[in-house]
């Protein structure tokens, strides 16, 4: 009977430690870049590479058009998140602002990546590190030391 309660008094501050703190996950450059880029199903578009800068998140890619390639790139602010999933709000597109092609990069073609007015959601389900997070929704998402640190709690 003791050898229970203690197993249940464990598992209680393990549950309070989840609830008040949370579990924080690394998310690197690397994985919001394969994230985006298996979600494009247009070969004229190619995301390049994705980079942090202070609190924004900068794709940087390339658009062919009749013959001719265009480098752009699209500025993101993290937004915060519901549930595992992130948001992030278009905050500036070099060269043009083209809402066209903002659909075309993030077109729903996967479960994990969406764009609606002006706002892309990743689902972060998709990460192995938050698929073994059996609950839990996004409380914080910040930039630190070159990862997107998303911290998950209850």
């Amino acid at each position: 009977m003791f050898v229970l309660r203690e197993l249940f008094d464990r598992i209680s501050k393990t549950m309070s430690e989840f609830k008040e703190n949370g579990v924080s996950v690394k998310i690197s450059k690397q994985m919001i870049y394969q994230i985006l880029q298996d979600n494009i199903q247009d070969e004229n578009i190619t995301i390049t590479s994705v980079d942090f800068k202070d609190d924004l998140v900068v794709v940087y890619g390339i658009v062919k058009k009749v013959r001719m390639s265009i480098n752009v790139s699209i500025t993101l602010i993290p937004e915060g998140g519901q549930n595992k999933k992130m948001f992030f709000r278009i905050n500036k597109v070099d060269p043009i602002h083209s809402k066209r092609i903002n659909k075309k990069l993030f077109k729903d073609k996967s479960p994990y990546v969406s764009y609606r007015d002006e706002v892309i959601s990743i689902d972060l389900n998709q990460i192995e590190k938050v698929k073994n997070i059996p609950v839990g929704n996004i409380k914080s998402m910040e930039i630190t030391d070159g990862m997107l640190v998303v911290k998950i709690g209850l």
